[in-house]
């Protein structure tokens, strides 16, 4: 008898998502630090995305690693779903939670400014 196990992509896809999230959060903490231009941060149903000010107060969503990201599953996000990403909110709680069908992740900044998923 031969046994096969399939890995499970749906788990694998998501904790890549999961990944690339929190490591764009920290990437835009540390634009923030090193600029000092505060960016902000949102997440909901469609995706996430980062913004930022330009001269003209205008928002705007910042691109490449920044770039914004949509959900190709339907999502719900709970907790606090809009923040600045500066250091004067640096010791501020923020935690939220991505719910796509069964996965879920809780993601929250640390004491030290950065994020990780609990």
């Amino acid at each position: 008898m031969v046994s096969l196990s399939l890995p499970n992509n749906d788990q694998r896809q998501w904790r890549d998502i999961t990944h690339r999230l929190i490591v764009s959060l920290n990437q835009a903490k540390d634009e923030t630090t090193l600029y000092e231009a505060p960016i902000r941060f949102q997440i909901d149903e469609k995706g996430w995305r980062f913004l930022a000010q330009n001269l003209q107060d205008e928002s705007y969503i910042l691109g490449d690693a920044l770039g914004p990201y949509s959900w190709a599953k339907k999502t719900i996000t709970e907790g606090e779903t809009q923040f600045q990403l500066d250091e004067s909110d640096a010791m501020k709680i923020i935690r939220f939670k991505i719910i796509q069908g069964a996965l879920t992740t809780t993601i929250s900044r640390r004491r030290d400014g950065y994020f990780e998923s609990e």
